[in-house]
């Protein structure tokens, strides 16, 4: 049950990751801008990054307050950079796209991450823990009791991977 619960976190918060790039994107150049490799609705990054500050949290869960504020506030860091780096080093390499890049940005490192976005990303990590961490995981195990839900979760997924597979056979990955 707990790899479904994750393969639920990572598929929602794909979706919700790509509506947050979408708009921001979007209201930035003043133009619609996928900000997805992938045909769907979806930006993986922010599913993979999710899970790791589920895990980080679960990790705090029943320390002192104001100890887990700043450990889930360094760890989300240092672990959502090594992940934004590596994706975004991965996507470079071998689809050779850049979605991003922080070239312009002071601290970066290589375009691919920086200060800035990282500093955004610890402070998303203690939002997250206080408004969406308490409730996730329940919800994720209600969802998943449910027949249509879990049906649908499974679509989504066979969706998600299909797309996947098109995009890399399209880029001749």
């Amino acid at each position: 049950m707990l790899l479904l619960r994750y393969l639920f976190i990572f598929l929602i918060f794909s979706v919700v990751g790509w509506i947050i790039e979408f708009t921001y994107r979007s209201l930035i150049t003043k133009r619609i801008v996928n900000p997805g490799f992938m045909t769907g609705f979806v930006v993986p990054l922010y599913g993979f990054g999710t899970i790791i500050l589920n895990i980080v949290c679960k990790l705090f869960i029943n320390i002192d307050f104001k100890i887990s504020i700043i450990y889930i506030f360094i760890l989300s860091i240092v672990l959502l950079s090594i992940l934004e780096y590596i994706t975004g080093y991965i996507l470079f390499k071998f689809f050779n796209i850049k979605l991003w890049d922080y070239s312009d940005r002071k601290l970066n490192i290589n375009g691919f991450v920086c200060l800035k976005f990282s500093l955004v990303w610890g402070f998303l990590s203690i939002l997250y823990y206080f408004f969406i961490f308490p409730w996730i995981n329940d919800y994720a195990l209600m969802f998943l009791n449910n027949s249509f839900c879990l049906f649908s979760l499974g679509m989504l997924a066979v969706t998600f991977s299909i797309d996947l597979l098109f995009v890399a056979k399209e880029r001749k990955v």
